[in-house]
Parts: structure tokens; C-alpha cells; sequence
């Protein structure tokens, strides 16, 4: 999978094969580092050395902190970049309860790293300002 110039598309193929890929780690814990390691050098060498290790740590133990929760959200809005993303969008991507989905948008629409447009059926979320 070649990612080297993110478009809207590649960039939700990129995240969707990272957290598939960290799924499926998680569930197979038998796996060997040589196994990944041959892995690194295919297609998708590129989505896994992404990986962060906290990152399968989470995956494992239940859920990710608040602060990670939050950076997945602005991670799937980002990297549709050019185009405005949906609730769903986000809930397909993120997962996790509506409650904290919820929480973690007015948390990144309060700090400017996502804006929101519209209400009810026709709120978009885009791309804030990085954290400075």
C-alpha cells in the first residue's frame, strides 16, 4: 500500500489497515517478532511501522486514555483532509460509546484541533489548528 501522497481516501485506507493490523495483533498474541518483521517488508511495511507500541497496549488492555481517544478522532478527521466528515464517519473509525465520542469532540472543538459545522442530520466536522 503506498501511501506516500495522502489524499482523502488513502489517508482513511491508511488508518482503517493501522487499527485493523493493531486488532489483529492484539487477538493473536502468539505472534513473533520475526513474523511482524516479514510483515515490514511488504505492502503494508509502511501502515505497521506507524504502529506505536502504547498503542497495542491499549488495544489489549480495553481502550485508550482520554488524551489518545481524542487523537484518534483528529487522526480520522485529518486524514480525510480535503473533505468534511460525518458522525458516523468518525463513530465507524473510532468506535467506542457515544457518550465519550461525544465528549472527546466538544473537548477538540473547545481546544480548535476540529470545527464543526452544521446540526443534527447535517453536522460535518473538519480540521482545526495543530495544538501550538
Amino acid at each position: 500500500m503506498d501511501i506516500t501522497e495522502p489524499t482523502p481516501t488513502t489517508g482513511a485506507i491508511a488508518l482503517a489497515a493501522k487499527w485493523a493490523i493493531i486488532h489483529e495483533l492484539v487477538e493473536r498474541p502468539e505472534t513473533r517478532l520475526s513474523e511482524i518483521s516479514q510483515l515490514l517488508r511488504g505492502n503494508l511495511g509502511q501502515v505497521i511501522g506507524q504502529i506505536r507500541v502504547c498503542e497495542l497496549w491499549e488495544a489489549r488492555d480495553g481502550g485508550p486514555s482520554s488524551a489518545d481517544y481524542d487523537e484518534r478522532i483528529v487522526e480520522v478527521v485529518r486524514a480525510a483532509s480535503t473533505m468534511s466528515v460525518s458522525p458516523a464517519y468518525v463513530r465507524e473509525r473510532v468506535g467506542g460509546p457515544r457518550w465519550r465520542r461525544q465528549a472527546a469532540i466538544l473537548r477538540l472543538i473547545d481546544t480548535g484541533r476540529i470545527t464543526r459545522t452544521g446540526r443534527t442530520s447535517g453536522t460535518r466536522y473538519w480540521p482545526g489548528e495543530e495544538p501550538g
